[in-house]
């Protein structure tokens, strides 16, 4: 468990689809181009938002903490506040 990844989960909460969300269909946090990619796919549904389960999304969000070297910064909070970011806004 990552405490880091887990704080995100939990804040980020469960399936949304609002009209006024740019992100579209999102589960966790993750959007449906963030899924595909992960999944090594052209495109995903929303269905397959929907169904996202807790435990690919914290891999995927391990994968975004590894590639981006976030674990190295030492301040938990400055670390919190830059996974947010890439999260909200993109690597």
């Amino acid at each position: 468990m990552n405490p880091l990844i887990d704080n995100l989960l939990k804040m980020e909460g469960g399936f949304t689809d609002r009209a006024e969300d740019r992100g579209g269909p999102t589960n966790f946090g993750i959007t449906m181009p963030v899924l595909a990619k992960h999944r090594g796919v052209a495109a995903v549904t929303a269905d397959d938002i929907k169904n996202l389960t807790r435990d690919e999304a914290r891999g995927i969000y391990l994968k975004i903490l590894t590639r981006h070297r976030l674990g190295e910064i030492k301040d938990y909070r400055l670390q919190e506040h830059v996974m947010d970011c890439v999260v909200l806004h993109g690597p």
